[in-house]
Order: structure tokens, then sequence, then C-alpha cells
């Protein structure tokens, strides 16, 4: 890493550098950059530069800004070690002071890659893109550390500190973790990485979610003392469900719709009228084509604010759906009819090819007037004595009788019966389909 990143520090800070779990706040501009390589002075010696040691990619170039910043921040915050920036500023910044202003360069392994950034408030990023950032350290909060030894300063304290001061300091401590987290998820969320946004806005309401579980186990065996709890920490309450909605966003824009549905459950269990939960339910329902829960969550928003553009929006999408689903039905349907009427043709042209002739000759028959064979004297003299009756009822029984010529095999009658029947089943249930899509529509 040491290799592709360089740190400048313009401008000296004081006090301690960051440590983990801090909060850091800056202002930090962006550019791109444009490597060239690097020129060389009079005396036949390299320009000198103030590099990390082992730098040698950057090292070995010359760079300058390209056009205007791709990132233009005021007063962000970002937590050290929970990955809420790109590796290279978080490096800085952990080892950063207050008002400490440095000057960052890196490359594309330690900034957004090689497929860069789609999309940003102030631009997208090319894949495979140098940075440079002029980053100005602000302050340094310690809102998760008091948070953590908030048990332990309340054992000292004893009785010098009321218990809803306490209680207060602690929900302070909560609100300001979670809404970091719903920050950083908001800010990769306009960046176009989904799956990093989803990581924050889960952590956020993981936290959230911990905390008023313990405030409603320790708030007494009443429920009214625990409604009075959660109508207390409201402001909490509202982060947690803000951070689930955001969720579901994210799973929704993954195109992961099972999971976006469970969320968007979760806080309808919460908020029965969320209209964000709502809307994005019926999204999830209508992706997973589940038409009816998709329709009882509209027909839920267009009761709670009539007119809404979205829900509107959302009813001709699922209208469409359905529209596309019965006709897929019903050509599947087609289909199948047609597959069942030439396995019956070509059933019926083998058992007329199998059956014999009834006007032509056999193989048993006599010579006849018709036969091409000759007749001869000995087949014109009549028969003698030594012929027996039972040669003859053996010549006979070798010939086929009309009726035996012209009836069908066993076989071939059953052949014909099961093809019917199954022709019969399946035109009644493709009857039965059109009836019932056609029904539906109309209700819609």
């Amino acid at each position: 890493m040491g290799n592709e990143i360089r740190i400048k520090t313009v401008r000296e800070g004081m006090g301690d550098v960051a440590s983990m779990g801090t909060v850091v706040l800056c202002n930090l501009k962006g550019y791109l950059l444009e490597q060239q390589q690097a020129q060389k002075q009079s005396d036949g010696k390299e320009e000198e530069e103030e590099v990390v040691p082992g730098e040698e990619d950057l090292q070995s170039s010359m760079v300058r800004r390209l056009s205007d910043p791709v990132d233009d921040e005021k007063n962000a915050r970002f937590v050290i070690g929970e990955g809420d920036t790109i590796p290279a500023l978080e490096l800085a910044l952990r080892h950063a002071k207050r008002g400490e202003v440095l000057l960052v360069q890196t490359s594309p392994k330690f900034a957004y890659g090689p497929a860069g950034r789609s999309i940003g408030p102030s631009g997208c990023i090319p894949g495979d893109a140098r940075l440079e950032f002029e980053v100005e350290v602000l302050d340094h909060l310690q809102l998760r550390l008091q948070r953590q030894g908030q048990q332990q300063q309340e054992e000292k304290e004893g009785e010098e500190e009321a218990e809803s001061e306490r209680g207060r300091r602690i929900r302070s401590g909560v609100e300001q973790e979670v809404l970091l987290r719903k920050e950083c998820g908001n800010r990769w969320y306009s960046y176009g990485d989904f799956q990093r946004a989803g990581r924050a806005y889960s952590k956020g309401a993981e936290i959230a979610e911990a905390y008023l579980k313990s405030i409603t186990s320790n708030g007494g065996e009443g429920g009214g003392e625990q409604e009075e709890e959660v109508a207390t920490n409201k402001s909490v309450f509202d982060a947690y469900v803000a951070c689930l909605n955001n969720l579901s966003a994210c799973h929704i824009s993954n195109s992961d719709f099972f999971k976006a549905k469970e969320v968007c459950i979760s806080v309808l269990q919460l908020e029965p009228t969320n209209i964000k939960a709502l809307l994005r339910a019926a999204r999830a329902s209508l992706a997973l084509h589940d038409y009816e829960e998709c329709e009882a969550c509209l027909n839920k928003v267009c009761e709670l604010e009539p007119g809404n553009s979205l829900a509107i929006k959302e009813k001709d999408k699922l209208r469409n759906a359905r529209k596309n689903y019965a006709a897929s039905n019903a050509q599947i349907s087609r289909n199948m009819a047609k597959g069942l009427f030439k396995d019956e043709a070509k059933g019926k042209n083998a058992t007329s090819s199998a059956a014999p002739s009834p006007s032509g000759p056999t193989l048993a028959s006599p010579v006849g007037p018709t036969s091409p064979c000759p007749t001869t004297e000995s087949d014109k003299s009549p028969k003698n004595d030594e012929d027996t009756p039972e040669s003859a009822d053996l010549v006979s029984s070798q010939v086929p009788s009309s009726e035996e010529k012209l009836s069908p095999s066993p076989t071939a009658s059953t052949s014909n019966t099961f093809l019917f029947l199954a022709l019969s089943v399946v035109t009644l249930l493709f009857s039965i389909s059109v009836v019932f899509f056609s029904q539906r529509s109309k209700k819609v």
C-alpha cells in the first residue's frame, strides 16, 4: 500500500491523532489527475518531492489536476475503522491531528478501482483514475467511546447526576451514532455503491434496535411504561425506521427482492402506515409476481394518501403485469393443446397404417383370377380323397374373414380413448383459466 499512496502535510495540526472509532469532522475536495512523465532539471537530477518512503510508482511521475473537483464536501464525518470512505482517505485521516491540512494522492487501487464511480453529487469518476484530495481536519469526536464508557461513568458519578440526565446522554450518543451510519449510507448510495450503503444502513439499524430493546426490557412490567420509554426515545426510533427503509431501497437496487420484502415487513410491523415501506413492499412483491400482496399495499397507500402519484404508477405496472401474465398462460395452454392434437393425429396415422386393407389380397388368400401366378392342370383338377378336413380347416383358418379385417385392434382403441380424454381435460382447464383471468382483469 505504501507504493501507491502519497500523503503530504500542508499545515501541521495539534493534539493527538485519531484512533479507531473516532469521528473525524473534515472538509475535502477531490480532483482527477493526469499522469505525465517526470521531467529532469538541467543538472540531470529529478525534481525532489516529499513522499512516503517506498512510493516508487507515484514518485516516478508528475501529475496535474484535470477540470473541476469531482468531490466537494463540507463538514463531512467519517468514523475511523468503519469503511466510511475510500482506503486512501481513511489512512490519511487515521494519522491526522486537529487543524491539520493534508494533500493526498492515490492510485486507483485505493480509490474507486477499475469500476470507477458512475454517479455522484459532484460528478462521476472513470475507472482506473488517479485522484488527489485536499483535506482539512476540523475536529475529532468520541461519540462511540462516550457510549461504551457510559456505565463506568455512571458508577463513578453515583447520586451526583439524575437518572433522567444519564438517560438523555445515552440516548443522544446512540442517536448520533445511528445518524452517522445513515449519513454514511446516504453518501455511498449517492455514489451508486448500494452494497456499501446497505452495510452502513444495516449497522445503524442494529445499533438502534439493540438500544430500543434494552430500554423496553428495563422499562418495567407495565405496557404503559414501555410505551412511554419508546415515546421518549422517538428520535432514535425514527432513525431506526429510516435506516430500515433505506436498506430496503438498497436491496431493490441490487435486485434482491426477497430481502427487500423482509425489511419492509419489519418496518410495517413497527409502523403499519409507513408510506415508503408500503410502496417498496409493493415494488418487491410485483417483481416476485405476488400480485395480490402488491395490490393490497398499493390500496393501503391510496387509502392513506389519495392521489399518490407513485402508487398510481405502480398500479399501472401491476395492471400490465397481470395482462402479460394472463396472455402468457393462454399461449402456454394453446401450445399444449396443439401438441396434443399433433400426438393424436400421429396415433391415428400409425393405427391406419398398421391395419390390413380389406380389399387387397393377403398372403394367406388362395390364388384367384387376379393372382399373377399361372394356373396349372393340377390346380384345375378336383381334390382327391387324400385331402382331409384337418388340412381344409388349416387353409381356411389362414384366410381372415371380413369381420376380422375391419375390426380395430384393442391397443389402438385404448390409445385413442386416452388421447380423447386427455384432450378433453386440457380443453376444460383452458376454458376455466380464460374465464378466471378475464374476470380478474375486469376487477382491476
